[in-house]
C-alpha cells in the first residue's frame, strides 16, 4: 500500500514538472510562440494564419501576415508587434506596453438578416480583466462591408 502511495505521488509530480515545463516553453521561448500560433490554427480550423512569429509570448512578440477569417469576417494585419507586462495579470490588468499594427484590412462579410432568436442574445459580458494600452500606432485602417466593395 505504501510503495502504491509513493508511485502514485511520484507520477502526479512528474506529471506537474512535465505541465509546468510545457508552459515556460510555449510561454518563454521563440519555438514555444510558433507552436502557439499553430496551435491556434488548427483550433479555429485554419481560421487563424500567421506567416511569421518572433520572439516570445511573454514578449516581446512580433508577427507578420496574420490573416483570421470566418464566415461573417475577415481581418487582414500586415505585421504586429506587441510589448507588454505579464505580472500585470496577478493584478486582474493587461497591460500592453506598446502595441504597434501595421496595415489593417476588415472585409465584413454578407450575413442573412438575424432571426428574432438570433438577436435577442445575451449582452456582452465583461472581460475578466482591465485593459490598459500606454501606446498604440496603427499604419492604416480600411473596413469594407462587402467584399466586392471599393474601401
Amino acid at each position: 500500500m505504501r510503495r502504491a502511495l509513493l508511485i502514485a505521488a511520484s507520477i502526479l509530480v512528474a506529471l506537474i514538472l512535465l505541465v509546468a515545463a510545457t508552459l515556460v516553453w510555449l510561454l518563454a521561448t521563440p519555438s514555444g510562440a510558433r507552436a502557439a500560433f499553430d496551435l491556434a490554427r488548427l483550433v479555429t480550423g485554419d481560421g487563424l494564419q500567421v506567416g511569421a512569429v518572433q520572439g516570445r509570448l511573454l514578449g516581446p512578440l512580433s508577427l507578420e501576415g496574420l490573416v483570421y477569417e470566418d464566415a461573417g469576417i475577415r481581418v487582414t494585419l500586415s505585421r504586429a508587434e506587441l510589448v507588454w507586462t505579464p505580472a500585470a495579470l496577478r493584478d486582474r490588468r493587461l497591460l500592453v506596453n506598446r502595441l504597434a499594427l501595421g496595415e489593417v484590412d476588415v472585409v465584413m462579410k454578407p450575413q442573412p438578416a438575424p432571426t428574432v432568436e438570433q438577436s435577442s442574445g445575451s449582452p456582452p459580458t465583461r472581460l475578466p480583466v482591465d485593459v490598459q494600452v500606454e501606446a498604440l500606432t496603427l499604419a492604416a485602417l480600411r473596413v469594407q462591408s462587402a467584399p466586392d466593395e471599393a474601401p
